[in-house]
């Protein structure tokens, strides 16, 4: 099976870890990252939430989300340094889709313009020509950016792609509206999610630029796949239909049936909220041609809380960090993620 691009670097900073290996490691050792925010929900309880303990207790929204970036980008360029032209990367920014349907004027629509902005500012400091897209479709917007970013890779547009996702849910308002829509984790609030905050990169390459930078493969992408699901937090359509992530899955996984191969390792975007659960469910039932016997199913936001639109590169990153470090359950993977707007994405990655 020929890999598109191959993951040659990753960083990360999330409330397990620093840095990709830390996070990697910790969450492969079974640690979660929860703790007690120091935020109130709307019954004045405080909220638990997985959240860098580093940052400073009164920096919130996207402000924070900048500086969870910073050693993020700075960990997955550090191997690129002299190596690639500016000019010839292309970094694909993920944001949540909350920045990206705010009316104009709207404050997460100000908040939304202020992060690119800062997100921007960091990329031309450390990579000077190279160019930025911003997809706002939350927990699947990887998908989407990955497809058109590996596009312009294999047409020889760029050399380099620098996939990276910020998300913090460690915002006052942000806080308060999730409380006020039953979706805040509590005791007695079990379909719910557990807020989070991580910023994640990686970078991937063609196999001739990889090999002239004198890099190695973490990992390889095979396949990526996006597609649309009607059912949504906001309607009453039934999650059990799940046409929309089954055709994703099945147009990403297409490439392995063919080989006559299987995926024995999924990595998604699942919190506890029993709506994505259902729609989980009726895919797997659909596609299970796809999956080895037996497959390992990991859903890190369960531990290191909701990932937003870090969703994807995490799992990427989680895959390729533990087939680097040979604690990966499988030699092919299948990362999944879906937006509360109905956006769905899978990638299939492969060990190299």
């Amino acid at each position: 099976m020929k890999a598109r691009a191959h993951v040659v670097s990753v960083g990360a900073r999330t409330s397990l870890g620093q840095t990709a290996l830390q996070t990697a490691m910790l969450y492969r050792a079974g640690c979660a990252g929860l703790a007690a925010a120091p935020l109130l929900d709307l019954d004045g309880d405080q909220v638990t939430m997985c959240f860098d303990p580093t940052l400073p207790p009164l920096l919130v929204g996207w402000e924070r989300a900048v500086q969870l970036a910073v050693p993020a980008l700075d960990e997955a360029l550090a191997p690129l340094a002299g190596r690639v032209d500016g000019s010839r990367v292309q970094v694909s920014m993920c944001i949540d889709e909350r920045y990206g349907t705010a009316g104009r004027g709207s404050a997460d629509a100000d908040a939304g313009a202020a992060l690119v902005a800062g997100i921007s500012d960091l990329v031309q400091k450390q990579l000077p020509g190279a160019s930025l897209e911003v997809t706002a479709r939350g927990n699947a917007s990887a998908a989407v950016a990955l497809g058109a970013g590996i596009a312009s890779l294999e047409g020889r547009q760029r050399d380099a792609l620098v996939l990276g996702a910020v998300h913090s849910d460690y915002d006052p308002p942000w806080i308060q509206g999730l409380s006020e829509k039953g979706r805040l984790f509590k005791p007695d609030n079990l379909d719910s999610f557990i807020p989070g905050e991580l910023a994640v990169f990686l970078v991937l390459m063609r196999e001739d630029v990889m090999r002239r930078a004198g890099l190695a493969p973490l990992a390889g992408v095979a396949s990526v796949a996006s597609g649309h699901e009607t059912a949504t937090p906001d309607n009453d359509q039934s999650a059990y239909d799940a046409k929309g992530l089954t055709h994703t899955v099945r147009d990403a996984t297409a490439i392995l049936v063919e080989a006559g191969l299987s995926a024995g390792w999924a990595i998604t975007d699942l919190t506890f909220e029993q709506r994505r659960m259902h729609e989980w469910q009726s895919m797997l039932i659909r596609t299970r041609k796809v999956w080895s016997d037996p497959y390992v199913v990991e859903s890190p936001a369960q531990r290191m809380g909701n990932l937003g639109a870090a969703a994807m590169p995490l799992g990427m990153a989680l895959a390729a960090t533990g087939w680097r470090c040979r604690s990966a359950p499988a030699p092919i993977a299948v990362v999944f993620a879906g937006s509360d707007a109905g956006t769905r994405g899978a990638v299939v990655l492969a060990t190299p």
